[in-house]
């Protein structure tokens, strides 16, 4: 998911970057004085159309930053009777499928394990809780 957000983002900064770019070849001749002066019919001078689009350059720029520095983090998925193996579970059978008697451990036992494991629990749409390593 990150990695479409990054390209839309990464889409509107270079359409937002090709609009600074024109903006600034459009007011390239025009001196201080005449940058104050309305654009058009628009309510803002020359300079605030101007900082628009800059600011808006610098604010996606911010976007992409924060997006690939928070790239890194990748999730890894729980594994399957990773707990019970960790717990030396006696139900656990060499086979990796637990025994009929069901679990040993309680829930509570489990969410802590997860806690003290690094692992965060994420809902997804469809109401299942998937644990996932931080």
């Amino acid at each position: 998911m990150k990695t479409k957000v990054l390209e839309i983002i990464l889409n509107a900064l270079s359409a937002a970057e090709d609009d600074l770019y024109d903006t600034k070849i459009e007011f390239r001749s025009l001196s201080t004085k005449e940058m104050n002066n309305e654009y058009g019919e628009s309510g803002l001078t020359c300079q605030e159309h101007l900082d628009i689009f800059q600011l808006e350059v610098d604010r996606l720029k911010q976007c992409v930053e924060w997006l690939e520095s928070h790239q890194e983090q990748q999730q890894i998925a729980y594994e399957k009777y990773e707990f019970c193996r960790s717990m030396n579970c006696p139900y656990l059978t060499e086979s990796t499928i637990c025994n009929i008697y069901g679990c040993f451990y309680t829930a509570k036992q489990f969410h802590h394990w997860l806690q003290e494991n690094n692992f965060k629990i994420i809902k997804e749409d469809n109401d299942t809780k998937i644990p996932s390593h931080r």
